[in-house]
């Protein structure tokens, strides 16, 4: 087994916990089919995304999680709705949702020579690598009055 090979199993075994309880995800309403990642029992990861489309009835594919922290403040602020589209490729300066440490958090993509960086104000860059996935693209972002 290879050095990188014992996190690569763990990380795929998170997957699949995420697949045994999505059957209990459903989107909030009938006339707004996203799938709510704060309803999702487990942390999820990019590669599962065909599978939850087979899973989940009337999901459209695109995803909705609330903003963890204020790392983004003023634009996104904790407590926000993301409305995350998995088939958009992330451009630099998207702000995307990435799988990273075995949770989601958001980050905004940086290309610099040709390498991609993630990076959160004041916290420190991640580089995109196989534990760490983006899952998609910010497209809308819903916040309550």
């Amino acid at each position: 087994m290879g050095a990188g090979e014992p996190e690569l199993s763990a990380f795929w075994h998170e997957i699949d916990e995420l697949l045994a309880g999505a059957c209990v995800a459903r989107p909030l309403q009938q006339a707004d089919a996203l799938l709510d990642l704060d309803r999702v029992p487990c942390n999820a990861a990019a590669p599962f995304l065909h599978a939850l489309v087979r899973a989940l009835d009337g999901w459209d594919g695109r995803l909705l999680l609330r903003a963890p922290d204020d790392a983004f403040a003023p634009e996104v602020r904790t407590g926000d709705r993301l409305v995350i589209a998995p088939e958009v490729a992330a451009s630099d300066g998207d702000l995307v949702v990435v799988f990273a440490g075995g949770a989601l958090t958001l980050r905004r993509l940086r290309v610099r020579s040709g390498q991609d960086w993630l990076e959160a104000g004041s916290l420190a860059p991640l580089a995109l690598g196989p534990l760490v996935a983006i899952l998609g693209v910010v497209v809308e972002l819903r916040r309550a009055l």
